[in-house]
This record gives structure tokens, C-alpha cells and sequence, in this order.
């Protein structure tokens, strides 16, 4: 099996050594074998696993999540599944914010230009405004 210094290994994968060594310090990658001067020597299976936690990374995974599915490759699907549902949940949330924005938006709109400058329009609007969001934040 071929050894791979962290320099060679780094350019293969196109990640920093520092990040790679990170990587190795929280366990993500299975033995790296060390050079009696202590450099890291990498295998081929090694890039393998640099490469998938990558494509992790890119996709939103988190450390811990890759960290569970790199240990337990088994359960991969069923992995998936469960952050599909999540980010659906979390996707569904966001369009309801966005239709509740959308839909305040367009009150702004008519009561700037319903509303005369008065005191009294403009406390309507005020209140409106407030009845719509909590703390300045959109109610869902």
C-alpha cells in the first residue's frame, strides 16, 4: 500500500494539511501511520475518506454528522433520509417567514400610500405593524 506525505495528500484532495490534520485529530479518518520522525504517511484509503468527508462538508453536514456516518456506514440511508426530512421542515419554515414578509409587505405598501401624514393613520399603521410581528420579529 502506497504512503502519502500530508503535502501530497493535501494537493490530491485540495484541502489545507491543516485542515486534513484536524480532520485526523477528531477521529475522522481511520489510521494514519507516522514516519519515525513523526511525519504522517497517508493510504489510499485515506484520500478516499478526505474525499467523502469533503462532499459532506459541501452538502451542510456537520463534523459529529459525518463523524456517525463515516463510523456506521450502514445506516446511511436511513441517515439521509432523517436530514431530508429535516431540511424539508426547516425549507417549509422558511416559506411560511417568506410568505408572512411578502404578505407584510404589501400592507406597508397600501398603508403608505392610503395613509395622509395624520397622527391617527399613522398610529393604525404603528399598531399594524406590531400586530404583525413580535419584537420586531415576523410571526409565523
Amino acid at each position: 500500500m502506497a504512503k502519502i506525505s500530508i503535502g501530497q495528500i493535501s494537493k490530491i484532495v485540495d484541502l489545507p494539511t491543516k485542515t486534513i490534520r484536524f480532520y485526523e485529530q477528531e477521529n475522522l479518518l481511520k489510521k494514519v501511520s507516522r514516519e519515525e520522525n513523526g511525519y504522517r504517511l497517508y493510504s489510499t484509503e485515506n484520500i478516499e475518506e478526505l474525499k467523502v468527508i469533503k462532499h459532506a462538508r459541501s452538502l451542510g453536514f456537520s463534523l459529529p454528522q459525518i463523524k456517525a456516518l463515516l463510523h456506521n456506514p450502514d445506516n446511511l440511508s436511513e441517515y439521509l433520509q432523517s436530514v431530508i426530512n429535516q431540511n424539508q421542515k426547516e425549507l417549509e419554515n422558511l416559506r411560511s417567514v417568506n410568505q408572512n414578509l411578502v404578505s407584510l409587505q404589501k400592507e406597508l405598501q397600501h398603508s403608505k400610500s392610503t395613509c395622509t401624514g395624520d397622527e391617527y393613520c399613522c398610529n393604525i399603521f404603528y399598531q399594524s405593524l406590531k400586530h404583525k410581528t413580535k419584537g420586531g420579529e415576523p410571526t409565523k
